[in-house]
């Protein structure tokens, strides 16, 4: 849980506690609700960051916007010239917080009335939505096209799809049932390979600490190409492409495509599994770091997990090893 202290300003700002506000992300909704819980002193600094996000997204329906101009026109050329009056002037001291608050949320109201009547209708609003570690979130994109976000991943994606492709960028792995639009090609950028498609179902894994990207096809029919060169596959059901980041090499290959998508189901599969594969695993699903201190030298580890925690996997792979484990915070020991 996070026990970092907020301002209601700061929360205002924070990308995240906007999603939970606005109700479009549900590991952000989920994470703010924790923190609200934790403290009557979060409770109010959300209740008055939700305060200052109510100013900033109420929208003036058509009709108050004509009456507030005509309302201000009439204050105009009904005004005379002012009598001075130089007694002191009473002030009203405000909180801090307040003071910054409004300041915000008139530069906020500003810019997006500056927007509405005089900036370029054209501009592409980008959206972020991240699963937390253990979590799986479902996402619908305007176009239709639905992607279910793994663990730990994060995709970047437009409110609004405009121009003539439908672009995404991935870290971490995502499925994706693609909308069918043969005007505008659906395109996933994971790191130094890109995927385009039409109408197709497909697994892309682009974890950072992996050696590889991975596409896997399950329907349909995808182009996956490099940057710089690197070159292009065409994927058939059943197919993978293969990115091997040092060597800079995209190779086509025969896949297990029910493996692929196997987390879809919440199920782990080690198929020859070596440490390394073993290590990813553990921080993907369950956000723990693997440390190998034993004298196993075999890791060719085969067996699938579903629904399992961490212990659960952790165990059996030490058990079948023949080795002991100890944990400290968030790492795992093997020894």
């Amino acid at each position: 849980m996070d026990f970092t202290f907020y301002t209601p300003e700061e929360l205002a700002a924070n990308e995240s506690f906007i999603n939970y506000y606005r109700g479009i992300n549900a590991a952000d909704v989920e994470k703010w609700q924790l923190w609200i819980s934790a403290s009557p002193q979060n409770a109010t600094q959300a209740t008055a960051a939700c305060e200052l996000l109510d100013a900033v997204y109420h929208v003036p329906s058509a009709q108050e916007m004509s009456y507030e101009r005509q309302r201000l026109l009439n204050h105009i050329s009904n005004s005379t010239a002012p009598n001075i009056d130089n007694s002191p002037i009473p002030t009203r001291q405000f909180p801090l917080w307040v003071k910054f608050g409004l300041a915000a949320c008139f530069a906020l109201i500003l810019g997006y009335f500056s927007y509405q009547y005089l900036g370029s209708s054209n501009e592409v609003i980008w959206e972020t939505s991240t699963a937390s570690v253990g979590k799986k979130i479902k996402l619908t994109l305007s176009d239709g096209t639905k992607v279910t976000l793994n663990s730990n991943a994060s995709l970047r994606y437009p409110l609004k799809y405009q121009g003539e492709t439908r672009e995404v960028f991935l870290e971490g792995e995502a499925f994706f049932e693609v909308a069918k639009d043969k005007a505008h090609p659906f395109i996933v950028h994971s790191g130094e390979i890109s995927t385009q498609a039409l109408g197709t179902a497909f697994n892309v894994t682009n974890l950072p600490s992996s050696k590889e990207v991975k596409v896997s096809l399950l329907e349909g029919k995808v182009k996956v190409y490099g940057k710089n060169e690197i070159g292009q596959v065409l994927l058939n059901p059943g197919e993978q492409a293969l990115f091997d980041k040092a060597n800079n090499q995209l190779i086509l290959k025969q896949g297990n495509t029910d493996q692929a998508v196997a987390w879809l189901t919440n199920t782990i599969i080690f198929n020859g599994a070596n440490f390394d594969d073993i290590a990813l695993a553990m921080q993907q699903y369950f956000g723990k770091k693997l440390i190998n201190k034993s004298n196993a030298n075999n890791w060719s580890y085969n067996s699938s997990f579903k629904n399992a925690d961490y212990k659960t996997v952790i165990e059996a792979i030490c058990f079948s090893k023949n080795i002991s484990y100890v944990e400290k915070g968030d790492t795992i020991i093997v020894k």
